[in-house]
């Protein structure tokens, strides 16, 4: 009997997943914003935390089954199968899929900017405008030039546009903090976007690093662009958190320290990230060149035209 509340067909394993989404949700919605029976939101929370509770301990005993179900899953088709064995092409699939998602935020910004003005959208429309270009050049040039040297070009402008980034974010925030803006957060915008930021922390991190095994510079520039993301949404959240829980009499100080210091940080690391790519650029090409020889030089100076 244990064995089968541990262990049950897989089919019930993701039906239980589902169902814990979707009660943590409410549960989040009941703390936030819906107005329940004192009676009902308890049962909500206890529900909450029973089935939360159970799928660890479904995640705990049932990993390798249900990694072997989706793999299987996945194999059955020849774009997914290739997800799954080569980590390049899983790169590039992913940073189109972000790629998508940045230029549907810059259409959202900028449809609502020209409805209603606020240079709080106009400082997003051109943060998300740089990370949909960063990713934007890289990805032309893997498709349509396929040429070493533009590749490397593309990489040097990428370095430049991450170096551009938190200049404009911390532009975003200072806008965001102004006694100007009258624009209020709903807790549950901000829960949400917790749980974005720190699965692009912990994803962007584990990909940098793993990224470093290779030389590949179209990888690298895209786990570049990732991570500085990631880095600069800590700083985002920071900020709209500390204007959506405002309390009255709240310590302004402590709140302007904080964004400093962590926008510092930020801001520091997205520089090194970006510096780094342009200096790399410099000793690739000379790498290049000399094992291309004649040809090599000549066709470097033509990409330069």
């Amino acid at each position: 009997m244990l064995d089968k509340i541990k262990k049950p067909p897989i089919w019930l394993v993701l039906i239980i997943f589902l169902l814990t989404i979707v009660i943590d949700l409410l549960a989040i919605l009941v703390s936030t914003r819906l107005e329940v029976n004192d009676i009902l939101g308890y049962v909500i929370y206890a529900l909450a935390a029973i089935f939360l509770a159970y799928t660890i301990v479904l995640i705990v005993y049932n990993a390798k089954r249900i990694k072997t179900f989706f793999l299987n899953l996945l194999n059955k088709n020849s774009i997914t199968r290739r997800m799954v064995k080569e980590y390049d092409f899983r790169t590039v699939i992913f940073s189109l899929i972000s790629l998508t998602l940045n230029l549907g935020m810059l259409a959202y910004y900028l449809g609502f900017t020209i409805f209603n003005f606020n240079l709080l959208f106009l400082t997003l429309i051109i943060y998300y405008g740089l990370l949909f270009f960063s990713r934007e050049i890289i990805l032309y040039n893997v498709y349509r030039h396929k040429d070493k040297y533009q590749i490397i070009k593309a990489y040097r402008i990428c370095g430049i546009l991450l170096i551009l980034l938190p200049l404009y974010a911390t532009l975003n925030i200072r806008t965001l903090v102004s006694e100007n803006n009258k624009l209020h957060f709903p807790q549950i915008h901000v829960i949400v976007m917790a749980v974005i930021t720190f699965y692009k922390i912990i994803m962007g991190s584990y990909n940098w690093h793993k990224a470093r095994k290779t030389d590949d510079l179209v990888v690298i520039s895209l786990r570049n662009i990732n991570l500085s993301e990631a880095l600069i949404s800590i700083l985002i959240l920071q900020s709209t958190m500390f204007e959506a829980f405002v309390k009255p009499g709240r310590d302004l100080i402590f709140e302007r320290n904080m964004n400093f210091g962590v926008g510092l940080a930020v801001t520091l690391l997205t520089l090194i990230i970006g510096i780094s790519m342009i200096i790399k650029t410099r000793f690739v090409k000379k790498d290049i060149i000399w094992s291309d020889g004649i040809y090599g030089l000549a066709n470097f100076y033509s990409t330069r035209k």
